[in-house]
């Protein structure tokens, strides 16, 4: 979802629907102060505000890195006698 997607949702659907589709197809942007206050001053509810705190590119990728642990880049850094065989 893009910012004015987002924006326009929360002025005329219920929360739980913004929440559900936030998670769903997440959001294409980063949420800012700015963004935070437009939100806000449409009613968007913490709930909502939150998920599409958690659903911006920076914080997808930090929890993807988070659970996948180190890139196929620092994979190839390994030196062979590091690599334990199975």
């Amino acid at each position: 979802m893009n910012e004015k997607e987002v924006m326009r949702d929360v002025e005329g659907t219920p929360a739980e629907t913004i929440l559900k589709e936030v998670h769903a197809r997440g959001v294409d942007f980063d949420l800012t102060h700015g963004i935070e206050k437009k939100l806000r001053k449409a009613n968007a509810s913490d709930g909502a505000i939150e998920a599409v705190r958690q659903a911006g590119p920076k914080v997808r990728a930090q929890i993807a890195k988070m659970i996948l642990g180190p890139s196929p880049v620092g994979v190839q850094n390994v030196r062979s006698e590091e690599v334990r065989p199975s």
